[in-house]
């Protein structure tokens, strides 16, 4: 008869502590092999050795508990032209699809804004508003980020060289109607100008 006892948690802390810990060197050889680099904070480590603990397989639950955190970073980063690096920390631990998605956006909005600098030399930007916005816009065309800038700010780059500005940032306010919002743009600045040209009245 043999008697198996618990590997318990701070055990297989230990154990993804260690630098050759196969776990999470197999993990970041799985990850390098798409060209992105892998690193696991400390509290990260230790959140996920308590997963494993739980499952109570012993070492073997490292295994399964870093599969099904990673699988679906796995298999979307690759497709994506902006990450490189992935830090598994315990927000990514805790929040693994919401930090995802977070990523999914960024990736987007710097495809957008790459893509726009190239064709027209202005550096887009967008506000917190309008980032959610645009992502509720995507969710109901069941489209791309990307895709839903692209029709809602397509001809911007007019307005923009026309004020010769190289640098523009969106807000809510564009998203809702963005072809008055930069219209009204055009003509604020129009206006400011002409006042800022006017001789100052006689005393």
């Amino acid at each position: 008869t043999v008697v198996l006892n618990d590997v318990d948690h701070e055990v297989l802390y230990k154990i993804l502590k260690n630098r050759f810990s196969s776990v999470v060197l197999g993990k970041k050889m799985d990850f390098r092999a798409y060209g992105i680099d892998i690193d696991f904070s400390d509290e990260a480590l230790y959140d996920l050795a308590g997963r494993a603990a739980l499952e109570k397989t012993g070492a073997r639950g490292l295994l399964s508990v870093f599969e099904n955190l990673l699988i679906k970073y796995e298999k979307t980063l690759p497709s994506l032209h902006n990450v490189k690096t992935l830090l598994v920390d315990r927000d990514l631990v805790q929040n693994p699809g919401k930090k995802l998605n977070e990523m999914l956006v960024s990736d987007s909005i710097k495809g957008f804004q790459s893509d726009f600098f190239v064709r027209h030399n202005i550096l887009l930007t967008f506000d917190d508003e309008a980032v959610t916005k645009i992502q509720l816009r995507a969710a109901e065309q069941r489209s791309s980020f990307s895709r839903v800038c692209e029709d809602l700010f397509h001809d911007y780059s007019y307005a923009l060289k026309l004020l010769k500005l190289d640098r523009f940032t969106i807000s809510g306010a564009a998203v809702d109607n963005p072809t008055a919002f930069i219209e009204q743009f055009v003509r604020d600045n129009y206006r400011r100008e002409e006042e800022s040209s006017q001789p100052p009245a006689a005393q």
